[in-house]
């Protein structure tokens, strides 16, 4: 049941000592319901955000999601070009907890919004590397989670399998994904810090079109990469293409089309595990929801078998970039043809320490480019 918000605020004065309120007002948390939520004011003229999970879902996210930030020390957040919020206190709250966070100023931007020209792409790219580049050491220190290559990929292997036993997941659709999990050049990378939850919904935009703010570090780890790309997936175009190639430069990637093959594939599971999470909660409208999401997706491969739509290489990619402020296209380092690379037909054992990022990449074909794939990370498949 919602609490009013001069409740929360008096909850608030009780999480955080000496805290003074000078203002309160109700605030929508994502809009989902899944937490009661008031912004506060204080003498200084700073605001807070106190939260208060309504669901058992959502209080095992936001302790996840404390478990994040708290790994997440002063050193790390320096170097990051965006704010993280900080928790300041918490309290009880009848059988759950009340945590009051600083408050992150900024705009959302739906992903169909995000197109391959928006000024805010060369901000994406840079927030995602500045996240990929923490060193794993602070998720280690953490007790948090960390997959090898070798890890996520039987991880992955394992996800697949269940949603075939679910018999819900059309063959087309199988054999798609296991002609991915087949080609072991694509799962040849270094894991890195990843945030682990991103959606479109998860970026906070200032006025001049940067990243002000991420939310949502509930997932964070080490694993792969392209975790973080998949949410791009929602975006219209070739948004995907255009962002990991400006991701690519700056990380210096010189082949990345083994990792935006598999942040698409990432996608696409993300189907699966909204299918999943309907049959373990028992809801007949979630798993309905996933299969309607499938029988897309076969259509999608239907078409690919009748025409290939062209996809934007990374040399246009490049080319789009430097018309965009604040890119400058640098050194492509031999990543043309990101999507439209040939088949190579390479026999390559799997190799954790080779990169698939930093070496020729094999292909079963690319995953072209779509929007509205979506999986579930909190209420419904790829939003929060």
């Amino acid at each position: 049941m919602g609490r009013s918000h001069l409740t929360l605020a008096a909850l608030a004065t009780s999480a955080v000592p000496n805290l003074e309120v000078t203002q309160v007002r109700q605030h929508t948390y994502g809009g989902s319901g899944d937490f009661s939520s008031a912004m506060l004011s204080t003498p200084d003229g700073n605001d807070l955000i106190i939260r208060i999970p309504t669901t058992q879902a959502a209080e095992t996210l936001q302790s996840a999601d404390l478990l994040g930030l708290a790994a997440l020390t002063p050193g790390a957040r320096h170097n990051l070009p965006f704010r993280v919020a900080e928790a300041l206190g918490q309290t009880r709250a009848g059988n759950t907890r009340a945590i009051v966070y600083t408050y992150l100023d900024g705009v959302k931007v739906d992903g169909s919004r995000i197109t391959a020209d928006s000024t805010i792409v060369p901000s994406i790219a840079r927030a995602l590397q500045a996240i990929h580049n923490l060193p794993s050491s602070l998720i280690v220190e953490a007790g948090l989670p960390v997959r090898s290559a070798i890890e996520a990929r039987e991880e992955t292997t394992r996800l697949i399998a269940r949603g075939e036993a679910t018999r819900l997941v059309p063959s087309s659709v199988l054999t798609r994904w296991q002609r991915v999990m087949a080609d072991r050049a694509i799962w040849q990378f270094h894991s890195t810090v990843v945030n682990g939850a991103l959606t479109s919904e998860s970026f906070l935009y200032d006025d001049a079109d940067s990243v002000s703010g991420v939310l949502d570090w509930s997932q964070l780890r080490v694993a792969d990469p392209a975790t973080d790309l998949a949410w791009l997936a929602e975006t219209p175009g070739d948004t995907m293409v255009t962002v990991v190639a400006e991701y690519a430069r700056l990380r210096d990637i010189p082949d990345p089309a083994s990792l935006l093959r598999r942040a698409q594939f990432y996608s696409e599971l993300d189907i699966v595990r909204w299918l999943l999470h309907g049959k373990d909660t028992h809801s007949t409208e979630i798993v309905d929801d996933a299969v309607g999401m499938l029988g897309t997706l076969v259509d999608r491969i239907s078409g690919e078998a009748v025409t290939e739509k062209p996809v934007m290489g990374v040399t246009e990619a490049v080319d789009l970039l430097g018309q965009v402020p604040g890119i400058i296209p640098g050194n492509q380092h031999g990543a043309d043809g990101l999507l439209d690379d040939p088949e190579l037909q390479r026999d390559t054992d799997f190799d954790e320490d080779d990169s698939a990022e930093h070496s020729t990449s094999t292909a079963t074909g690319p995953i072209p480019v779509q929007g509205g794939d979506a999986g579930p990370t909190g209420g419904s498949p790829r939003t929060r």
